[in-house]
């Protein structure tokens, strides 16, 4: 029988793990594994409001005001009035578009050496579970 406070010990130290790798592979890059995947979402899904790209990164409000900050201070993002007074339009810039091949080359490879040696199969399983998983934690308990 696994225990399960070991199995979850080593899903948060391989994420942990992971993300601290991930950072190390791109920092040359002037980019941190944060930044990547709200730059990443930015590249697949096109402008989008600060909110909508909140919800996605599955972060809070305050904490994409402040990444979005640091991005738009590199010059990789630029926000706009949306159609509200309050809703911000977030866009990439160029110069991020242009370097975008770059650090997604650069993530593929962390990618490729994290998922080594695993096969298709093994991946498609171990994403479903994963998803099962934060299904489990994303349910409301019953009062």
């Amino acid at each position: 029988m696994v225990d399960s406070d070991t199995l979850m010990r080593s899903l948060a130290l391989a994420a942990r793990t992971a993300a601290r790798d991930l950072t190390r592979e791109i920092e040359p890059e002037g980019l941190f594994g944060a930044e990547w995947a709200t730059l990443a979402l930015l590249h697949r899904t096109g402008p989008v409001s600060q909110a909508t790209l909140a919800g996605g990164l599955a972060i809070e409000p305050p904490a994409i005001s402040k990444a979005l900050a640091r991005l738009e201070a590199k010059g990789w993002v630029q926000r706009s009035p949306g159609p509200t007074r309050r809703e911000y339009r977030v866009a990439l810039t160029g110069a991020a578009e242009e370097r975008f091949p770059r650090w997604a080359a650069c993530v593929g490879a962390h990618h490729a050496r994290a998922l080594a040696g695993l096969t298709e199969g093994e991946k498609s399983q171990l994403l479903a579970l994963l998803g099962r998983l934060l299904g489990n934690l994303q349910e409301t308990p019953e009062a």
